[in-house]
């Protein structure tokens, strides 16, 4: 091997150890190692703005019953109402232990003739949307399908149209004394809804000697 061979070796051994190993140069920390990946900041969640505070709750008016007598029609403007009558049916055992022992009487069974006339459509007439009131205190409506003839015909449940009636009784069992001061409430149930209409049950109760009073000007009607 020739001197020029030899150096020529020399030559390729050094330039192949720099190229390993930079020749001692320091190597750069971020060509050392690869920086880490940044994590990027979590995302702001929007504040979710909190409910305006609700209006205070009115007190609902309750319109005072009405004072009519026997017969004489209330007009809700869907529909009217009237009383027919009132027939004791029989007498009965203390509503309750606490009725008897403060002196409320005996409870009885009251027959309430009404009478209902549609003015629109879609009238819903049941006994169980006609209650008596006392106080706060609502007596509902018998329920029975059994028919009692002491008590006369039961008021049927009846979808009514226009110049269309029904009539019937329903039948109420409480204290006399509650009776006597009640009043007597008929809500229909009706899609969009319906006013009801309230009157004071007079006093006399069934022992009243005012008769009927017959509808004026009632134009023609359908009674089913």
């Amino acid at each position: 091997m020739t001197m020029l061979d030899r150096a020529t070796c020399s030559l390729i051994s050094i330039l192949t150890v720099c190229s390993t190993t930079n020749c001692g140069r320091e190597v750069p920390a971020e060509r050392a190692a690869d920086p880490a990946p940044s994590t990027p900041p979590p995302a702001k969640v929007p504040a979710v703005p909190e409910p305006p505070a609700a209006p205070a709750q009115q007190p609902v008016a309750v319109e005072p019953p009405i004072e009519a007598a026997a017969g004489e029609w209330l007009d809700s403007g869907m529909y009217q109402f009237r009383l027919t009558g009132i027939r004791r049916c029989d007498r009965s055992k203390p509503a309750t232990a606490a009725d008897a022992a403060t002196g409320d009487g005996e409870a009885i069974r009251l027959a309430v003739g009404v009478q209902v006339l549609a003015k629109v459509d879609q009238v819903f007439v049941s006994a169980r949307d006609i209650a008596l009131e006392r106080d706060g205190v609502t007596y509902a409506s018998e329920t029975t399908s059994k028919p009692d003839p002491r008590c006369g015909a039961p008021l049927p449940a009846r979808q009514l149209k226009a110049e269309e009636s029904v009539s019937g009784s329903v039948l109420f069992t409480l204290p006399e004394r509650e009776a006597r001061a009640s009043t007597l409430v008929f809500a229909p149930t009706r899609w969009g809804g319906a006013p009801r209409v309230a009157m004071a049950m007079p006093d006399c109760l069934d022992a009243c000697k005012q008769p009927p009073a017959r509808r004026r000007g009632a134009g023609r009607q359908r009674t089913l």
